[in-house]
């Protein structure tokens, strides 16, 4: 069985998300399935725990505490905090095994059944606001099922008395109780006079290794040498100290604004403030950095671990009653870091860190982590490990985005890619599992199976578009694609992309003459069959020549996972994407355009008669006439951004986030009118987003040979009118029911499509949402 962890991995605090990754990582080192509970707590409606929880001072301070976006009046800050929101939740999707969302109490009981433990750790859980919340106490947890405190936290020095009976009851009914500080043992020696071992937090007790693997993935914000300043409180004085250092050691500033509050010290102590950084890039931050500032527990923790020059500054005055200041005075205490801590803010600190000194941190440390390992070990003694299965490990649907990586590489055969019946997608299955081998490369090649450093911002965008008019109105927005299609083939290259085969099915192609590029230029919304594309690329880069493959983030991303290696003569190109429309749902609508005697002999979905922003749906038949359907007209064009026919991994995509495996995303400027309206002809334009220096170098080449025109974006005026880009679709409610209506014959197309609209109430009120966000976003 498995084990259940709550832990509070929401919470947006770089730290948080880090432990909660640590305690996951730790349980599986030690042989256990883990997945983290997904609880709704809001969900918990039984009336004693309602009226407990808002009666509660402790959680009514911290809900009135937390500030909404809108109250924010500096327009940098408010811009740079919606991407840092992004960028620090990205991390939940790649990084963590989580369970499908629990609401009640009645969905924790049920789950509970499934775990042969649940463990609640680390950080401070324990707080006493937090004293009401089941996924804290473990209450939930049937008979039978392990009830384990991993290192948690009360984050104060004494619990208030009203909530001392609470404590005592869940306490007692823990199997296994470990705490992080010597504080919080002397609180459950005084309620439940028991003596209980203080462990090491999460994120010291796992190997360095995994910090270190994921600090790799950051990226590097700045070439300079710099101190890497990070304050969640906001004493002034603090900051005036860490000047004092930079100026001394004639050092730079980074600093990464606190969500709670816009604090005007830090533009003035800052040379770079960075909004969209990930927890990988925090990591990162920190172990490049020639020094470390912080009041906080965990920065402090990543600062001993990637062995830093460090200062650690009191966040709270120590009379202050909600002080968590114990969390560091513990740590330090334990490592013999007490000189690392500020306090006369007057007198300049100047001892420094050597090696040794970090040697007798270690040889602490690695005694601390064999008494965790030990405590560990009693808790989890008499619950089975998991073995781990041999063979592919089938993604669920949620998690396939149908690239065939695993089929492409597979030496055996064993994988193949079929159509479901149902939506037409294409699905790995296990065709041949006696000729299995247990190479483990299918597993290994899986991109939704990595753990990736991503946002949905970016910091460099160029407005582009093709000097050639005809290739331009021939494709669907700037024409880049096309020109740089057009750059390879002229030099004896390849290039593979999506066309329409004879059927006006969507596959991919590989073609190596100009006459042919025709057939791949435009938008074609449906999910392309990649077929054996991946392998005659490698068969082509192998035989050394140029290759240029175009397609979806996911379909970039699994080429790239299958050649397992960079080729220098390989260019990729994806697309800013909305999502994978069903071969199902195209077919469908094909046979309802078709006319009895007529063959279809063309198809553009975005014919830009009209113009490039108002495009049609044109189709073309064997006597010469033609069907064009404007895009809010169309059935096609108008219901597939409704989010009723796409893949199933749209809906929580990590690929089509920033960066990207590519070299360059291209896609439709369609804030081209509030950014650049002068540069509007109506033709067709394309925002680039490089995502390697070869990209970039492409682009200049391409511009200093006539072939594109293009300039930077003015990234200010971009967030503020498009921070996000490429955000996962929400899923349609009603897509289920559009998918029985279109596999019955009797159903046509455009009779599910109306069916499955949305009423004219839900429009208007999408249409005011949309009208009062952009409003917000230009106060």
């Amino acid at each position: 069985m498995k084990v259940g962890l709550c832990t509070p991995y929401k919470i947006l605090n770089y730290g948080t998300k880090l432990q909660a990754y640590a305690v996951q990582k730790k349980i599986e080192s030690l042989g256990f399935e883990v997945e983290i509970i997904n609880f709704v707590r809001r969900s918990d409606l039984r009336p004693n725990k309602l009226v407990h929880r808002y009666f509660n001072s402790e959680f009514v301070h911290n809900k009135l505490q937390k500030r909404n976006l809108k109250q924010i009046e500096n327009e940098k800050y408010k811009q740079g905090i919606v991407k840092r929101l992004d960028a620090i939740n990205s991390f939940d999707s790649t990084h963590y095994n989580v369970t499908k969302t629990i609401k009640g109490f009645s969905g924790l009981v049920k789950v509970a059944k499934e775990y042969s433990a649940v463990v609640c750790g680390s950080d401070q859980i324990w707080l006493p606001s937090n004293v009401y919340n089941p996924t804290v106490t473990l209450e939930f947890a049937s008979k039978g099922c392990k009830r384990i405190a991993f290192a948690p936290s009360f984050g104060v020095n004494n619990v208030p008395l009203n909530t001392e009976k609470e404590y005592i009851k869940f306490l007692n009914a823990m199997d296994f109780i470990s705490i992080r500080e010597k504080q919080g043992q002397d609180i459950i020696k005084k309620l439940i006079d028991k003596e209980v071992p203080v462990i090491l937090d999460p994120t010291l007790s796992v190997e360095k290794k995994i910090w270190e693997e994921l600090a790799s993935t950051g990226r590097k914000l700045t070439n300079e040498k710099y101190i890497f300043c990070y304050f969640l409180g906001s004493n002034r004085k603090h900051r005036e100290y860490v000047k004092r250092l930079a100026e001394k050691n004639k050092l730079k500033i980074v600093t990464l604004p606190h969500f709670i509050e816009y604090n005007e010290a830090d533009d003035a102590l800052s040379d770079y403030q960075f909004y969209d950084v990930t927890p990988c890039d925090f990591l990162r931050l920190i172990r490049d950095a020639s020094y470390v500032c912080t009041d906080s527990f965990h920065a402090s923790v990543f600062s001993v671990l990637f062995k830093k020059q460090f200062y650690t500054f009191e966040r709270f005055a120590s009379i202050e009653s909600n002080s968590t200041n114990s969390r560091i005075y513990s740590l330090l205490e334990q490592l013999g870091l007490e000189k690392r801590l500020i306090v006369d803010l007057e007198q300049d600190n100047t001892s420094y860190l050597n090696e040794n000194d970090y040697q007798e941190v270690y040889n602490k440390l690695n005694a601390l982590r064999i008494n965790t390992d030990t405590y560990l070990e009693n808790a989890f003694s008499d619950i089975k490990k998991v073995k781990k299965k041999k063979g592919f490990t089938v993604p669920e649907d949620i998690n396939c985005c149908g690239c065939s990586a695993c089929a492409s590489i597979c030496p055996k055969g064993c994988i193949k890619m079929i159509l479901r019946q149902e939506d037409g997608f294409h699905y790995p299955v296990i065709d041949n599992m006696d000729a299995c081998i247990n190479c483990g490369l299918c597993n290994k090649v899986c991109p939704n199976k990595e753990e990736k450093n991503i946002l949905h911002s970016f910091r460099e965008a160029y407005f582009a578009m093709c000097t050639d008019d005809e290739i331009r109105k021939a494709s669907s927005s700037g024409g880049i694609f096309g020109t740089i299609a057009e750059y390879i083939l002229e030099k004896q290259g390849y290039v593979c992309a999506a066309k329409y085969n004879n059927n006006f099915k969507v596959c991919h192609s590989i073609i190596s003459e100009k006459d042919l590029l025709p057939q791949l230029l435009g938008s074609k919304y449906s999910e392309s069959d990649l077929e054996d594309s991946f392998v005659k690329i490698k068969k082509l880069l192998d035989d050394d020549n140029t290759v240029m493959f175009c397609g979806t983030p996911c379909q970039v991303h699994g080429l790239k996972s299958f050649l397992q290696k960079e080729y220098k003569k390989l260019f990729c190109v994806d697309l800013l994407c909305y999502g994978i429309q069903s071969p199902n749902a195209w077919e469908k609508y094909l046979n309802e355009m078709k006319k009895e005697d007529q063959m279809i002999s063309y198809i553009n979905m975005r014919d830009k008669s009209n113009s490039w922003q108002d495009y049609s749906m044109s189709i073309k038949y064997d006597d010469g006439s033609r069907y064009l359907g404007e895009k809010s007209k169309d059935m096609y064009l108008k219901s597939y951004t409704e989010g009723l026919f796409l893949r199933p991994s749209c809906y929580s995509c990590s690929l089509k986030a920033f960066p990207r495996s590519s070299d360059l995303t291209v896609g439709d400027f369609w804030d081209i009118d509030a950014i650049c309206r002068e540069k509007n002809d109506h033709i067709g334009a394309s925002i680039v987003i490089p995502q390697s220096e070869k990209g970039l170098a492409f682009i200049d080449k391409m511009k200093q040979e006539g072939n594109i025109v293009s300039e930077l974006v003015n990234m200010s005026r971009l967030d503020k009118e498009h921070p996000l880009f490429c955000l996962s679709a929400k899923k349609n409610k009603k897509s289920l029911k559009f998918y029985e209506m279109i596999n019955n014959e009797k159903c046509s197309f455009s009779k599910a499509v109306v069916l499955n609209a949305p009423s004219k109430l839900e429009t208007n009120a999408r249409i005011v949402v949309r009208a009062l966000k952009k409003k917000l976003r230009l106060r």
